[in-house]
């Protein structure tokens, strides 16, 4: 398993990334001046990255086998308290594990376009399906379907990350299937219930141009909740990578965020 760590001694940032991405996700947190007065950490999960994939897919491509994987890598990284940082899938795994399992280690919990399930009915109006998933498309190529996946995710296609499709390409295709099957057999608990036992800020970030997820689903819930900032964090002229897209908007947020709860 890939893990990285850098920036100073300071509050501590546990930063994960989503679904067929990597630790990359967060370039232009780590190197912008939020280096220079935080102490980052950051990983690439099995099958991403630079993470070798899975042994046993089945038991490790889903919430249970990254939560447990996660609270190895806490376990190893000693007692240190954490702000953490979760994108898309990243901030459905850092939910689950820190709900119950690692309370005395959380500052404050950061999520970014990653909305809270109750159940799997949710997930139809929380991540509307994508154009990848139209059957219109069907008969694209897997190299058109990569370009229509990258353009549904930002909101200008100029906002790609550069590594988008390298880590698209790389990731494991079993990571993805393994997961869904998970969740449609029962494998995803009440993620709303678990953010309110967390008992620390939490804070649910996400761009104004959000396409993967259904902010028509995540704006109410937001409104509902006890949240850091009052309820939904909004980034302008963003999609599902405000930290990626607009970082001179989310860092500032961010900052503020760790200054708080540290």
């Amino acid at each position: 398993m890939a893990l990285f760590e850098g920036g100073v001694h300071g509050p501590a940032l546990f930063l994960l990334h989503g679904n067929g991405s990597s630790h990359q996700s967060f370039q232009r947190q780590w190197d912008s001046t939020l280096g220079k007065r935080y102490h980052f950490v950051t990983m690439d999960l099995p099958g991403h990255g630079q993470s070798d994939n899975a042994i046993d897919p089945p038991h490790r491509y889903c919430l249970k086998g990254y939560t447990a994987l996660i609270h190895a890598v806490l376990e190893a990284l000693g007692d240190r308290t954490w702000t953490f940082v979760g994108h898309s899938l990243g901030g459905h795994i850092l939910l689950e594990t820190l709900a119950d399992r690692e309370p005395d280690r959380v500052a404050g919990l950061m999520l970014i376009g990653a909305p809270p399930l109750r159940s799997a009915n949710d997930l139809l109006a929380a991540y509307p399906p994508s154009p990848v998933e139209n059957p219109v498309n069907q008969g694209a190529s897997f190299e058109e379907k990569l370009l229509l996946a990258a353009r549904h995710q930002v909101a200008k296609t100029s906002c790609v990350p550069p590594f988008f499709m390298a880590d698209l390409q790389r990731a494991d295709p079993r990571a993805r299937k393994e997961l869904e099957q998970a969740v449609i057999s029962g494998g995803l608990a009440n993620e709303v219930n678990m953010l309110k036992r967390i008992q620390k800020p939490v804070a649910i970030v996400a761009g104004t141009e959000e396409k993967v997820v259904g902010l028509d689903y995540l704006t109410p819930l937001c409104d509902s909740l006890d949240l850091w900032g009052g309820g939904l964090l909004r980034i302008d002229g963003a999609g599902h990578w405000p930290h990626w897209e607009q970082p001179d908007l989310f860092n500032p947020l961010l900052a503020r965020f760790v200054d708080a709860v540290a």
